[in-house]
């Protein structure tokens, strides 16, 4: 479906997925520059930019950003980026989906293993939740896998 065919008074929110993220953390929309304006520019829907999904998570050009953005020493920067962003440019939410923190075995993708990204993710996600504040919302995407699922702590995130 075009953009321009959404009836928005039919939703409640719009996600655009998905925004890219630079090496150093900024936010890139410059692939889809048009698509992401015209839902900035929606009225009636909340407005939320995705980051992250299958292919970001995987792929030998990118994989390793997610993993580094929720480091302690990168967490502020990716954070404090987020949130301008978001500001400047009328968005309702942020959602991240980092479907593998901790994964051991994605082809081509040299295995984590660590089981410190699944709780790196979840105090990125607490902080950016703490620091976005009760008008915007922030979420995250599980893996439907328990294999890959198990990284995540689960409940503390679902709470935060």
């Amino acid at each position: 479906m075009h953009i321009d065919s959404i009836d928005t008074s039919v939703y409640t929110h719009i996600h655009f997925a998905f925004a890219n993220l630079t090496a150093d953390y900024q936010i890139d929309t410059s692939g889809a520059q048009d698509k992401f304006d015209r839902i900035r520019d929606m009225t009636g829907v909340k407005k939320i930019i995705s980051f992250g999904g299958c292919a970001f998570s995987t792929e030998p050009g990118t994989y390793r950003i997610l993993r580094e953005t929720t480091k302690a020493a990168n967490r502020n920067s990716f954070i404090g980026n987020l949130i301008t962003f978001v500001t400047a440019n009328g968005q309702d939410g942020i959602d991240l989906d980092w479907v593998y923190p901790g994964a051991p075995n994605i082809p081509g993708v040299p295995p984590s293993g660590d089981p410190s990204e699944g709780m790196d993710y979840y105090d990125t996600l607490a902080q950016l939740k703490s620091k976005t504040g009760s008008g915007r919302s922030v979420s995250f995407a599980a893996p439907a896998s328990y294999f890959y699922l198990r990284a995540f702590p689960i409940q503390l995130m679902g709470a935060a």
